[in-house]
């Protein structure tokens, strides 16, 4: 749900010229890093061969 936030405030700065704040913009870039990195470290490892 947090990502749709971050598409919204994408969209209202792209199309009503919205000016977000610097810590709102960390704010989702931190959201956005999270979240690649969760899914980096979340990925199951192949398993063995018998």
């Amino acid at each position: 749900m947090p990502a749709l936030f971050g598409f919204a405030s994408l969209f209202g700065m792209l199309i009503w010229r919205e000016r977000l704040s610097i810590s709102a913009g960390l704010a989702i870039t931190l959201i956005a890093a999270s979240g690649v990195v969760a899914t980096w470290f979340s990925r199951a490892k192949p398993a063995g061969q018998d």
